[in-house]
């Protein structure tokens, strides 16, 4: 048995989505979220700039003790995952290529839509992996703004719903099936995706997929906590801190308390 944290790192509050899943599967363990609200979106910053800042989420994360670390953001998963693991001197999770895996797995032979970042569309790493199964029709769409919809930098209703048809009109007109949301703060704004595309369409999160083989993975190294102790959650970001409670309690269903965190 082992009850140190598990660590969780995202540009901002879209990893809570990972949080959630990770409680629900995992009651026992304690969590440390790290979200950089600060700097997001990451998906226009280059490789140097996600390496520089995934780095500083790790050690922050090693520093306070966790046993594992789950990146729960897209982004750097897609870009950098391999850097990240070789700097960590913990396990370091992705939810990328788990989520890609079993979205093929359930829809070869549909027609499906992959939303994302500009910086993980650019990584190839969805189109690689998809790229496999010869039966898939896909769209993939880079949607920049869909961050700073979910984290409530965009907040005005006929820009939002201007912003979800430009970024979506193609995948209506291609009737799709199924739709992986490739960014863990896409779950967050699944909403306007449904008023859309409509409720037919299968709306897949990655994140809450990748949290099964990270629970199996912790149980074979014999990492998980079994105790009956009422674990804790600590939460930090590098924004305002009234910010993120706001958006993040809502998410999660109690009130976060966060830490402010500054980059050394």
């Amino acid at each position: 048995m082992n009850n140190r944290p598990i660590g969780v790192l995202d540009s901002g509050v879209g990893g809570l989505t990972v949080f959630n899943a990770l409680v629900s599967a995992l009651p026992f363990e304690s969590v440390v979220y790290v979200g950089d609200s600060a700097r997001a979106p990451y998906g226009d910053k280059d490789i140097d700039t996600l390496i520089a800042y995934g780095t500083q989420h790790i050690n922050f994360l090693c520093e306070n003790g966790v046993k594992a670390i789950v990146v729960a953001c897209g982004t750097l998963c897609s870009n950098v995952l391999s850097h990240l693991q070789s700097v960590s001197s913990v396990p370091v999770f992705d939810i990328v290529r788990p989520g890609i895996i079993s979205f093929a797995e359930e829809f070869n032979g549909k027609s499906a839509g992959v939303i994302a970042t500009a910086a993980t569309i650019r990584s190839g790493v969805f189109q690689q992996l998809l790229g496999q199964y010869t039966n898939f029709d896909v769209v993939y769409t880079p949607c920049p703004q869909f961050v700073s919809i979910a984290e409530d930098k965009i907040s005005n209703l006929d820009e939002i719903h201007s912003i979800i048809e430009e970024y979506l009109c193609e995948h209506k007109k291609k009737e799709i099936d199924a739709l992986l949301m490739g960014c863990t703060h896409y779950p967050l704004i699944r909403h306007y995706f449904e008023s859309f595309l409509g409720s037919t369409v299968e709306y897949v999160d990655m994140g809450a997929v990748a949290v099964c083989g990270i629970k199996r993975h912790l149980a074979d190294s014999r990492l998980l906590n079994f105790s009956t102790e009422r674990p804790t959650y600590k939460f930090f970001t590098s924004g305002g801190t009234e910010d993120f409670d706001k958006i993040a309690t809502k998410i999660v269903g109690f009130a976060t308390h966060s830490n402010k965190m500054t980059w050394g």
